[in-house]
C-alpha cells in the first residue's frame, strides 16, 4: 500500500497515479546516499540555510539542533556529534552563508563585466586584467 492510498480514497489516488508524470510519481525521487560525515554536515547546512530567513525561522528544525526546542522523533545527535557546542553549529552555518554570498557576487560580477576593447576576452579575464581579485 502506498503512502497516497493512506491518505486519500482509493479512486483519487489511482486519478493521481495515472495522470501526473515525472520523477516524483514514476520513480526514485533523487535520493542520495550520505556515506560520510562530511556530506552529512553539508547536507544538514544545506537545509538549515534554505529559507531566506533561517534564523529567524520557525518553519525549520534549527531550532532542535541549538537545543531551543524538543520532539522525540526528531534526532540531532548524528549531526550535533561534530560540534562541541550549538555555538559552533550556528558558527558552521553562518561562516558558509559569508562564503556562499561572496561566491553569489564574484558570480554576479563575472557576468555582468562590460569591456568594449576586446569582445572575445571571457569574463574571468577581463576581471584578472581589471586587477581585481575573487575576493574584492
Amino acid at each position: 500500500m502506498t503512502s497516497c492510498e493512506l491518505y486519500l480514497p482509493a479512486i483519487v489516488c489511482n486519478i493521481i497515479k495515472s495522470t501526473r508524470v515525472g520523477p516524483l510519481f514514476q520513480s526514485r525521487y533523487r535520493a542520495s546516499l550520505i556515506g560520510d560525515d562530511a556530506y552529512l554536515q553539508h547536507i544538514s547546512r544545506y537545509i538549515h540555510l534554505n529559507p531566506s530567513d533561517w534564523k529567524t525561522s520557525d518553519k525549520t528544525s534549527l531550532d532542535f539542533y541549538l537545543g531551543k526546542r524538543y520532539a522525540d522523533w526528531i534526532n540531532t545527535e548524528r549531526v550535533m556529534e561534530h560540534f562541541s557546542t550549538a555555538e559552533a553549529y550556528m558558527k558552521f552555518l553562518e561562516d558558509y552563508e559569508d562564503v556562499n554570498k561572496m561566491y553569489d557576487e564574484i558570480k554576479w560580477d563575472l557576468a555582468t563585466i562590460e569591456d568594449s576593447n576586446n569582445e572575445d576576452e571571457a569574463p574571468y579575464e577581463m576581471y584578472v586584467r581589471q586587477g581585481r581579485t575573487l575576493t574584492q
